[in-house]
């Protein structure tokens, strides 16, 4: 009888689990495989940073957007918001980079896949590092391994207080595919991998070409990087002409002077012919070593050897060899408004602390008001006791006066409105071989008062 009631029983689960359904939570389709902010965590304040997202389907199809918000860490505020499309197909895996304008101040940084319906699939908090000053320098380099240019990172760029070196590696396919994905970067260098249309997308091409016209250094290693170079979209745009490759048992006098450092381990050289727009930066016209040519405000640079093959790859030398490009040549004049950054930090402090004032605080107007009144309250005095009425009359419209002064600003401050004149200088910036432009306009606003205004740059 037992037996019989154990298994009715279990008949009977069996029977409920179909009809009413499992009731705990399925398993999400769409997920967000990886996630990160900028490259190797390292980006800079008031720049544009790459959100770069890996979005991953398995087994549903997805048509949607994905949003990105910036929140204030203090109020909780939305400061802005971001978002691009993404479609996944049945089995699918994405990769998508948003770029934000990351504030001075510290902030929430949240992520949400939203569908069609706009229901929210997935959310995310994204963890938000201490932005690098204006003043560090960061090289990013693509190489097909983590070469010994990492011994650089976090050191600092000369003997004087200019901000520290810092080092970040990426892949070849990872690169932004819009300019603003390179704006906290100061250089670019590239080694030992293949720069041809089948390796990198034309929007990858084009917005690297971008940052360079726009202040950007870019540093191509030479040596067994002789093919990938001759056969890149950079070569129309380079300072020499690739014409072999040979091995030299000897490391350049130029070189070997210059950086102290002597070797007879044999390297390959990739012999160099300077073009009309370039200059040699180590070596001879007839030996080049290290060539660069401008670009816009950027500039490209060329080696003819392999900064991470022996006998370079040495710590003496890299150390020597890397602190005179990265202190000379590792970033363009454009870059250099980190200069200015010491008298803009207390910006936002000073802004809050003018926001508190109340017109009665002004100093200006105080110091008249207080002036005023005690003048006519002393001189007065001494007439008002006396018999000469003309002169009580005067003092007493005079008196009057102060009072007529502060009603007329009051009024003036409230009824009328304020004037706010702007000034405007725009810079724009014409390549005519790339069929390309940059402008960079400047507004300067300057009001009478204390005044909250939008500025529409659309």
């Amino acid at each position: 009888m037992n037996r019989i009631w154990s298994g009715f029983r279990i008949v009977l689960s069996v029977f409920v689990f179909f009809l009413l359904g499992d009731s705990r939570p399925s398993f999400s389709a769409i997920d967000i495989e990886s996630l990160e902010l900028g490259y190797d965590q390292l980006y800079k304040r008031n720049r544009w940073v790459p959100i770069r997202i890996l979005a991953t389907s398995h087994g549903e199809d997805f048509e949607g957007h994905i949003k990105a918000e910036v929140k204030s860490i203090s109020s909780d505020k939305l400061v802005k918001s971001y978002s691009i499309p993404l479609k996944l197909q049945h089995t699918d895996r994405q990769k998508r980079s948003i770029p934000i304008l990351l504030p001075s101040g510290r902030i929430n940084l949240g992520l949400q896949l939203i569908n069609s319906k706009n229901q929210v699939r997935i959310s995310r908090q994204i963890m938000v590092k201490i932005p690098r000053s204006l003043s560090d320098l960061f090289v990013l380099v693509v190489s097909s391994n983590r070469d010994r240019l990492h011994r650089l990172h976090r050191q600092p760029i000369d003997q004087e207080p200019n901000g520290n070196v810092f080092i970040g590696y990426v892949t070849l396919s990872d690169l932004p595919s819009n300019w603003k994905g390179y704006d906290s970067i100061d250089a670019l260098v590239i080694r030992n991998v293949p720069l041809s249309d089948q390796y990198l997308l034309k929007d990858q091409q084009t917005a690297m070409l971008d940052w360079i016209q726009n202040g950007g250094v870019l540093i191509l290693s030479g040596g067994r990087n002789f093919h990938a170079i001759k056969d890149s979209f950079l070569r129309p745009y380079l300072p020499v002409k690739l014409s072999s490759l040979q091995t030299d048992n000897e490391v350049p006098e130029s070189i070997s002077q210059r950086f102290d450092i002597s070797s007879k381990v044999p390297f390959d050289k990739i012999n160099l012919t300077l073009k009309p727009s370039g200059e040699v930066l180590i070596g001879d016209t007839n030996s080049i070593d290290v060539a660069k040519s401008m670009y816009g405000n950027g500039s490209i640079i060329n080696f003819s050897f392999d900064y991470a093959s022996p006998p370079f790859s040495e710590m003496q030398f890299t150390n020597q060899f890397w602190s005179f490009m990265i202190t000379n040549q590792g970033r363009s004049t454009r870059h250099n408004e980190y200069q200015f950054d010491p008298f803009r930090k207390h910006n936002e402090k000073i802004s809050k602390q003018l926001e508190t004032l109340k017109p009665k605080d002004l100093p200006l107007i105080k110091f008249i008001m207080l002036f005023l009144l005690m003048y006519l309250l002393f001189i007065g005095g001494f007439t008002f006791l006396g018999k000469n009425y003309d002169a009580k009359f005067f003092w007493l419209t005079s008196l009057f006066l102060p009072f007529l002064f502060s009603s007329a600003v009051i009024f003036w401050n409230v009824f009328v409105p304020s004037t706010i004149y702007v000034r405007q200088l725009s810079v724009l910036s014409v390549f005519p071989d790339r069929d390309r432009a940059h402008l960079q306009s400047y507004l300067g606003l300057i009001g009478s008062t204390n005044t909250k205004m939008s500025v529409d740059f659309g």
